[in-house]
């Protein structure tokens, strides 16, 4: 998906890779709409959204503590991932 175009260049230019992803939907929920494309900024589709009404605001909140868990999840995983990699790299 997401991950495949960086994964593809790098196998064509012949270096190693990895990708680590989390999942900010949970089953049973779906991102908003103006999630779905990318874009630039997200601010202004965000303050629309949040402007069509209250569960809006609700659903944006809930999203950004996925957001931030989201991400630290990564950086404890990239962490860990980091400390296991520099010892391998030393044997050789």
């Amino acid at each position: 998906m997401e991950s495949y175009p960086a994964a593809r260049a790098a196998v064509e230019a012949g270096v190693p890779w990895l990708a680590l992803r989390v999942v900010l939907d949970p089953l049973g929920t779906s991102l908003p709409a103006f999630t779905r494309e990318p874009r630039g900024s997200y601010l202004g589709p965000a303050l629309a959204h949040a402007l069509s009404g209250p569960r809006a605001v609700v659903e944006l909140v809930q999203l950004a503590g996925r957001a931030r868990r989201a991400g630290a999840s990564l950086e404890l995983a990239l962490r860990r991932l980091g400390e296991a990699i520099v010892p391998l790299e030393a044997r050789t």
